[in-house]
């Protein structure tokens, strides 16, 4: 569960990697897997072995809408089988609701393939 004035990694190869969570859309207090919410980049990753600039998709300071993809909050599924993840990870929406990146590190929530982006389950290493 993800709260607002949270901080989460940004999963993905759109070159962030830090943001915090400003607003949850949908109407709730919380955010799951599989919900929107809205961030603000913190700190974006450089690479400074390729010399030819090329431009960045994700910019410090700007608000993006986001996809959780795993929390670090305990979830139960069937026959009592608590599991958690090691921190609260998203992934960066683009135009139509597709995902802005190829790739996410890491696994994602199951229930991504039963949300209204199915699409991210796909770009994830795998499904918890």
């Amino acid at each position: 569960m993800l709260l607002l004035t949270t901080s989460v990694l940004v999963a993905d190869n759109t070159d962030g990697h830090l943001g915090v969570c400003i607003g949850i859309l949908g109407g709730s207090r919380l955010a799951r897997a599989g919900d929107q919410i809205i961030i603000t980049v913190k700190k974006v990753l450089y690479n400074r072995k390729i010399i030819a600039k090329r431009k960045k998709k994700v910019i410090k300071g700007y608000v993006y809408k986001v996809i959780v993809l795993r929390t670090s909050y305990w979830r139960r599924r069937k026959e009592n089988f608590f599991f958690r993840n090691a921190g609260n990870a998203v992934a960066v929406l683009g135009n139509w609701g597709m995902p802005m990146g190829s790739r996410a590190k890491g696994p994602g929530h199951f229930e991504l393939k039963i949300s209204q982006f199915p699409k991210f389950s796909s770009i994830c290493q795998g499904a918890v």
